[in-house]
């Protein structure tokens, strides 16, 4: 799997990363990244060897979605003009786009089938 750097995921969501096992080198075991913004409030959990992931997003400390990720293929970090954020891409075969993970200036998710799960 393409990944981002420990630090570069840490610049993203605003914090130091959480390890899950502590001991155990972050690309090997799970590590939690959490962020917050207005009533907005987003835990992105990644595991590098696994290629596996989770996020969980609140709204006014209420849980509003909870996401499993398999088979992630690569992870990159997005600068537009007025956004930045997250983009998890999967191993080809799921049908799945991009999973987009806005940090700034707000909190926002986007997600979604591709085509070819209709034909």
């Amino acid at each position: 799997m393409n990944h981002l750097d420990l630090y570069e995921l840490e610049y993203l969501f605003e914090c130091e990363a959480s390890l899950i096992e502590e001991g155990i080198p972050w690309v090997y075991g799970d590590a939690k990244f959490s962020l917050a913004r207005e009533n907005r409030e987003i835990d992105f959990i990644i595991g590098i060897a696994s290629r596996c992931g989770e996020v969980i997003m609140r709204v006014d400390q209420r849980s509003l979605l909870q996401l499993t990720l398999e088979n992630i293929d690569e992870i990159l970090i997005f600068k537009e003009q007025q956004s930045e954020g997250i983009s998890i891409k999967f191993v080809d075969g799921n049908y799945v786009r991009p999973l987009t993970i806005h940090t700034k200036p707000e909190i926002r998710i986007t997600w979604g089938t591709s085509l070819e799960l209709q034909r």
